[in-house]
Order: C-alpha cells, then sequence, then structure tokens
C-alpha cells in the first residue's frame, strides 16, 4: 500500500511496481491517480462515486464498486486476484481509455471552450 505525497519517478516506479489499482473512495471527482493507474496499463478497482462512471464501464475499462461496501472491494480484488486473464484485459482497456479520452489533442479544446466561455461571461458583466 502506497500513501502519501511521491514524486513524479516515485510514482512511475510504484506504478510499474504492481498490477491492480485500487481506489476504494467515498467521494471523487476524476482523480489523477487513477488516470495515471489506467496509462500506466493496471486493472483499476475503484468506487462508483463522482463522475467516475461517467468516464468508466464497470467490466469494460475497470470494476467499479460500491462505496462504504468492504465486501464489494474484496471480491473484486479476488476476482482479479484469480483471474489474470480478466486484469491484463481491464488493464488493455484502460490504457486504450485513457490514452483517447484522457489525450491532450482530445481534452484540451475541450479545456479551451472552457476557458472561452468562462471569460465571455465575465467580460458580460463588466
Amino acid at each position: 500500500m502506497i500513501s502519501g505525497w511521491q514524486s513524479p519517478k516515485e510514482i512511475r516506479r510504484t506504478l510499474s511496481d504492481h498490477d491492480i489499482f485500487v481506489l476504494p473512495s467515498w467521494a471523487e471527482g476524476m482523480s489523477n491517480s487513477l488516470i495515471e493507474a489506467m496509462a500506466a496499463r493496471l486493472a483499476c478497482i475503484c468506487s462508483r462515486v463522482g463522475i467516475i462512471p461517467d468516464f468508466l464501464k464497470h467490466g469494460e475499462q475497470a470494476l467499479l464498486i460500491t462505496p462504504r461496501q468492504p465486501a464489494c472491494l474484496v471480491e473484486a480484488m479476488r476476482t482479479l486476484i484469480l483471474n489474470p486473464a480478466l486484469r491484463f484485459q481491464l488493464a488493455d482497456r484502460a490504457f486504450e481509455h485513457a490514452a483517447t479520452v484522457f489525450a491532450p489533442d482530445h481534452v484540451l479544446p475541450k479545456l479551451a471552450a472552457v476557458l472561452c466561455r468562462a471569460v465571455a461571461r465575465k467580460d458580460t458583466r463588466n
């Protein structure tokens, strides 16, 4: 288990040393650590909270679990540990998803549009 702040080098080493990423949050937006784990081709288990279910489909790019349900977390971990084929499949799909959805050429135009709308709204208030 890894916790606390890590340098970029430590993050890369940590991710490369593991096969499964677990994010059992009770509340979450879209975690950078989750995106980093997907980009590192890890099978992911995360809580079905915040906007995570808007980006990931259970059984396709990750295993989504009910928050505050330890038995669900244990079962998801057991499933990935005992089923390497599923683990590799989820990891590959997560990697492909991250490479597409969170790629700069996909994300930057959307961010630019949001910023332009915010500036335009501010200009109309002055």
